[in-house]
């Protein structure tokens, strides 16, 4: 490549690293479970792509091609040095990475942010009912105890909740996208 040429590459390979390095790793820490080999993965990934000198104008969908390469580059790390997982079972893990969608992880990643979002909107008191409702697993009993307000008061905010909740995701997502997000 000429000088000018590695430039506008360089550009070019900056843009796509920073705009797809966070998805990627995630992905990589979803499929390996451990941020240091995932980290590693992701390092692999943009060096081969760097060495290559690929022409991105020429690949179609660049997402699905990085997703591709992390997953591959996953596979061949862990089976070259399985003890560096810490698993017992490589070959279960292994077959997990195998099967793993990376469109899937995806649009699952962006529905539990949207629903974090969603929750995040209700006001403060309602936020916290459903808090303890679903992540702390309380009745609506013990909540009332804990924050010193009715049971029915408890029902209230959260019948609220869930009612604003599920009007946020269907506005973001059509019913057919949620429940093939839920039951994949």
């Amino acid at each position: 490549m000429r000088p000018q040429n590695i430039i506008s590459y360089k550009v070019e390979f900056d843009q796509v690293y920073r705009e797809h390095f966070g998805r990627l790793y995630a992905f990589a820490t979803s499929l390996i479970k451990c941020e240091e080999i995932a980290k590693d993965v992701i390092s692999d990934v943009f060096v081969n792509l760097w060495n290559s000198r690929i022409d991105f104008s020429k690949v179609r969908d660049i997402e699905a091609y990085l997703f591709i390469a992390v997953k591959n580059q996953a596979l061949q790390v862990l089976s070259k040095s399985p003890h560096r997982i810490g698993d017992n079972d490589i070959e279960k893990m292994l077959k997990k990475i195998d099967m793993s969608d990376p469109e899937r992880v995806l649009i699952e990643k962006e529905l539990l942010n949207d629903l974090e979002a969603a929750i995040k909107s209700l006001p403060d008191q309602c936020q916290l009912v459903f808090a303890l409702s679903r992540e702390k697993d309380m009745t609506y009993q013990q909540i009332s105890v804990e924050l010193g307000i009715a049971t029915a008061t408890v029902k209230s905010h959260m019948i609220k909740a869930i009612a604003k909740i599920r009007v946020f995701i269907s506005e973001k997502y059509s019913d057919v996208q949620v429940r093939e997000a839920v039951n994949a």
